[in-house]
């Protein structure tokens, strides 16, 4: 959700948020209140994350969307109160009709009892345009975790991945996981 500054030197804005669990997108910190205060900074909007979220994201900033084409993905998870959250990703060769002849990858993520699921929703791994996307996901950040998990692996191969806790937000860099394949990180608190 976006809050934007309606007047170019307006001062700061008291907004309600829906009925629900938020977080603010640039720090991933949890929002207190539903009644929250956005502060004027230069026009800079408020965004908020719904909890419940799974966002994918390109981070590094390119001349144009073209460029960005091959960059690697994070994603921002925002839990809800059941400790849950679900996204989509759709991907298309971003200049073709072809995605309505199977060139599409369409993915669901999963976080749930402390395991993030990748699971294809439509994918035909046979496709030209599927089994050339190598595209990875480079970070996986979640805010709302209760406490920090002692580590994190890739069940299906064991890996064992580096991780930080800073403020309430898991940071789990470096994983390298393909974008169009199956695959479960599982957070270990035992």
């Amino acid at each position: 959700m976006v809050v934007p500054f309606l007047e170019e030197k307006s001062g700061d804005i008291e907004y309600t948020l829906p009925d629900d669990v938020w977080y603010n997108y640039r720090s991933l910190q949890l929002i207190p209140s539903l009644k929250t205060t956005i502060p004027f900074e230069n026009g800079r909007p408020g965004v908020f994350l719904r909890g419940g979220s799974i966002i994918p994201t390109k981070t590094r900033l390119r001349k144009s969307t073209e460029l960005m084409f091959y960059d690697p993905y994070t994603l921002v998870i925002a839990l809800d109160r059941k400790q849950e959250a679900t996204g989509e990703l759709f991907v298309d060769d971003e200049v073709s009709f072809d995605y309505m002849r199977g060139s599409k990858i369409y993915r669901r993520f999963i976080f749930a009892d402390g395991v993030l699921r990748n699971e294809a929703i439509e994918c035909n791994m046979q496709n030209s345009f599927v089994s050339s996307f190598d595209n990875k996901i480079e970070m996986i950040r979640i805010a709302g975790l209760k406490e920090s998990p002692k580590g994190v692996i890739v069940i299906d191969t064991k890996e064992v991945l580096p991780f930080t806790f800073e403020n309430g937000v898991l940071s789990i860099k470096r994983s390298q996981l393909l974008v169009a394949k199956d695959w479960s990180v599982k957070l270990i608190f035992d």
